[in-house]
């Protein structure tokens, strides 16, 4: 689902009857959709640009120690590098899947004569005509 539609559909459920409160929901829409992971990269763009999952409250006790901020800075930037990768592949996917309907493109010398599609041209129809009845191609 595309994020507008995404949000639309949040602050429909969760608004009042007379919608005069859709304001106030706003950042808890946009906070709810950065921490869901983007299918193309499998990481939420929170944890991508934070690099955590963010802290809602409740946690269990740590048993671990607090990472360095070498690691902490290392963790993160192998995390936006895999999420870049994952992006490029995704890319690849959609351009192969795109290219198996594209033809090659043609090579026109100076001078050719081509026909040129009329629907988007902008030209002074006769009196009296109807551009249904007009040329299709010029």
């Amino acid at each position: 689902m595309s994020q507008p539609r995404e949000i639309e559909t949040y602050l429909r459920i969760w608004c009042n009857d007379t919608q005069k409160d859709w304001s106030e929901w706003l950042a808890i829409a946009e906070f709810s959709i950065n921490i869901k992971p983007a299918s193309a990269t499998g990481v939420s763009p929170y944890k991508l640009s934070h690099g955590r999952i963010p802290n809602f409250g409740v946690s269990p006790r740590r048993t671990g120690r607090n990472e360095s901020l070498e690691e902490f800075r290392s963790r993160l930037i192998a995390a936006q590098k895999e999420a870049a990768a994952a992006i490029r592949h995704a890319n690849e996917l959609m351009k192969k899947q795109s290219d198996k309907h594209r033809r090659p493109a043609r090579n026109f010398e100076i001078a050719q004569k081509v026909w040129l599609e009329s629907t988007n041209l902008n030209y002074k129809m006769p009196k009296g005509a109807t551009k249904k009845f007009m040329p299709r191609r010029v």
